[in-house]
C-alpha cells in the first residue's frame, strides 16, 4: 500500500502524464487535454483524461498504466515514438 509521501505520489504523478505524452505524441496528447473545446474551461477527472487519451491512442495503453500506477518500482520513461 503506497505511504502518503512516496514515489507514487510524488514522482509518479508528475511522471505518468510524461510518459503518456511521449507514448501518444505530442499531437495526440494535447488533443485530448484540449478535449476537442467540449469541455472548456472545465476540470477534468483522471479517469476522464485517461479514457479520451485510450480512445486517441494507436495501442493500448494498459500496460502503460499498469507499471505507472501499480508496479513496486518506478518504470522507466518510454522512448520517444
Amino acid at each position: 500500500m503506497p505511504r502518503m509521501f512516496d514515489d507514487r505520489v510524488y514522482q509518479r504523478g508528475a511522471l505518468k502524464p510524461h510518459a503518456l505524452r511521449t507514448v501518444l505524441g505530442d499531437d495526440t496528447f494535447f488533443g485530448a487535454a484540449r478535449m476537442d473545446g467540449r469541455r472548456r474551461h472545465v476540470t477534468v477527472s483522471t479517469e476522464e483524461f485517461t479514457a479520451l487519451a485510450g480512445r486517441r491512442a494507436a495501442q493500448p495503453l494498459d500496460a502503460l498504466f499498469t507499471a505507472w500506477l501499480h508496479a513496486p518500482r518506478l518504470p522507466e520513461l518510454p522512448g520517444p515514438r
